[in-house]
């Protein structure tokens, strides 16, 4: 398990690592862990967000996708999803069933927990083969 800390510079609430997931409350911290966790070599990127229907949602996903320019990281997939570790799960098992990612980007923790669940079943080893990040604080 990798801990992560935040910058000194960012005050803002931080928790730590729940099931190799970063555990954040403020989405202006995307850079620092998305940068941490992402190494230079990581190509396939996949974004699990929740409906886009929801304001909070589009602006968690705003922040994500300004992180990965900010990186240099423009060539990633989006998959809409509902809020819920079932239908993390599920968008995971879709997203897995052709390749494995190097990155997958949950914009909540129970989407996060859906797809730790996919990738125990396909018994693919998170983080060796795979990333994982959620965000939010839910847990």
């Amino acid at each position: 398990m990798r801990i992560i800390t935040p910058a000194t510079d960012i005050m803002e609430p931080f928790i730590g690592i729940f099931l190799n997931i970063p555990i954040i409350f403020s989405d202006r911290l995307f850079v620092r862990i998305i940068s941490i966790i992402q190494n230079i070599n990581k190509k396939n990127i996949i974004i699990l967000s929740g409906p886009l229907s929801s304001a909070g949602n589009k602006n968690r996903l705003e922040g994500c996708k300004d992180a990965l320019k900010q990186l240099g990281k423009d060539d990633y997939k989006i998959v809409e999803c509902e809020n819920t570790t079932n239908s993390g799960y599920n968008r995971a098992l879709f997203v897995l069933k052709n390749t494995i990612p190097d990155l997958i980007i949950a914009l909540n923790d129970l989407i996060g927990i859906g797809v730790l669940r996919a990738a125990y079943e396909k018994k693919i080893p998170v983080p060796e083969n795979l990333e994982v990040t959620g965000f939010g604080g839910s847990i």
